[in-house]
């Protein structure tokens, strides 16, 4: 093991280190995802002493990923992304969040070594975590997968490093994971019953009782949590999604073909037993993969190479035990090969490169958004109603000082007509701005068809990017 030690970590830290100067060049400019306007305004909101408002505004700023419950306005995303959002918001420096993320995927990779360098296996395999496409990526967003995702694989470091206070730490990690995604919990299970069975030739009541005790700790704080905040122990449950075997078959391709492809031949790798705990690494992995098979929504994108990436972005929770079984596999087969090392110095070399396209394409796609945004910025005076979609409502999200507040209406594509949710807003002079990922065919027709009824101007087309405004406010008599 000691040959491990050090020229391996040297390695493997190196390729972190060039990973970070890509991430530092290609640093994102602005958040490009929903759920991050939430995580970021949630945290914004506390500072404030507050967890609901009467309405979307803080003082006087709109915002963004803002939900309304019994006369509240109130955020619906887990506390604890937002929590390690904190320290960037009490030094005024909001644009450095991100960073916050890129160290959660810098500790999922020494996690990932250090689990390895136990199994007597080198932690330059480690970099099959730390360039995995998709969970580099999304490093560069302030999501709370990959926060979840390190809290599981420490239960796991714990698990194995701790004889003593193992049981009682990786339960507690895997409670505080369910305060960043609900589902984290379901992992609690599998711990526990590793420790009642798996972990010794003979049932272990007592380590199994402190795991699952410790664990169930944090998640009745998650419980407590949601019923001051929606009266509910889970939340609100509508907006949670639904699941139904109807979505298994267009899921089954697209995972599938991720875990087969982007690592070739990952999709099989938790089914081998090389260990005692290869059981609990498969069974995270697995029972992941099938919560996710019946669920109703998928990143998802017309290119066949970007939904390889993006696809699988809610299994990133449990992607390092993908990674694990994986790199498990592959050093049965290379371990007797002398040239090992060279070959995955020459690996971790060209997915660097692949990585550092990855992270120039993002960037590219992210100041597009800036230049919608400005777009927006130079065509609608601030104040203004604009009626759109959260696609665009989300770049104007979080409340900087450099950001024009608006007051927003959410505009709905639909076959059918819809125009009575907007009978209120027809009394007013308003802005009708769509912004489409791509060209739509439908959303096209639908937003065409909405602004030839009632008269709309276009007023700005760029690219995906189409203003109109309502030059006639009907007058109520």
């Amino acid at each position: 093991m000691q040959q491990y030690l050090k020229k391996d970590w040297i390695i493997l830290f190196f390729f972190a280190f060039i990973f970070t100067i890509i991430y530092i060049i290609y640093y994102p400019p602005i958040s490009g995802i929903e759920d991050e306007i939430g995580f970021i305004n949630q945290a914004i909101l506390w500072t404030h002493q507050k967890i609901t408002l009467d309405s979307p505004f803080l003082d006087g700023k709109f915002l963004g990923d803002i939900g309304e419950h019994n006369g509240h306005f109130v955020f619906i995303r887990n506390p604890l992304k937002s929590v390690t959002l904190l320290p960037f918001i009490w030094i005024k420096q909001l644009d450095g969040m991100f960073y916050s993320s890129l160290l959660i995927h810098l500790v999922l990779t020494v996690l990932c070594g250090l689990i390895l360098l136990h199994f007597a296996i080198s932690p330059l395999y480690a970099i099959f975590l730390l360039l995995h496409p998709t969970l580099s990526l999304y490093s560069r967003t302030v999501m709370a997968d990959t926060l979840a995702a390190a809290l599981l694989l420490g239960g796991l470091f714990f698990t194995i490093k701790s004889k003593k206070y193992g049981p009682f730490l990786s339960g507690m990690l895997i409670g505080l994971a369910s305060l960043a995604r609900n589902h984290a919990a379901f992992a609690l299970v599998f711990f526990s019953i590793f420790y009642f069975y798996f972990n010794l030739a003979k049932i272990d009541f007592k380590k199994g009782l402190i795991c699952f005790s410790s664990g169930l700790c944090f998640i009745l704080l998650a419980i407590l949590y949601n019923f001051i905040l929606f009266q509910s122990p889970f939340g609100l449950v509508d907006n949670v999604g639904t699941f139904h075997v109807s979505f298994f078959k267009e899921n089954i391709g697209l995972y599938a073909l991720a875990l087969a492809l982007i690592w070739p031949g990952m999709v099989i790798a938790p089914f081998f037993k090389f260990n005692k705990y290869t059981p609990l690494i498969s069974s995270i992995a697995l029972f992941y993969l099938l919560f996710l098979l019946f669920y109703y929504y998928h990143d998802s994108s017309n290119n066949f190479f970007k939904n390889l990436i993006i696809g699988p972005r809610l299994l990133q929770i449990a992607l390092p035990f993908w990674c694990l079984s994986f790199i498990l596999v592959l050093n049965r087969f290379l371990v007797k090969w002398k040239y090992f090392k060279p070959g995955l110095i020459f690996t971790a070399t060209i997915l660097l490169f692949a990585n550092f396209m990855l992270f120039k394409f993002h960037d590219q796609h992210l100041r597009e958004l800036i230049e919608y945004k400005e777009i927006i910025s130079n065509e609608i005076p601030e104040n203004s109603v604009i009626l759109s979609t959260k696609t665009l409502i989300k770049l104007f999200g979080i409340p900087k000082d450099d950001t024009q507040n608006y007051a927003w209406s959410y505009f709905t594509f639909s076959a059918k007509n819809l125009d009575y949710l907007y009978d209120e807003l027809f009394t007013k002079s308003f802005y009708f701005a769509i912004l489409l990922k791509e060209a739509n065919a439908f959303k096209i027709k639908c937003m065409n068809e909405f602004a030839n009824r009632h008269r709309l101007r276009l007023i700005k087309q760029y690219k995906h990017l189409y203003i109109f405004k309502n030059p006639h406010p009907i007058q109520r008599s």
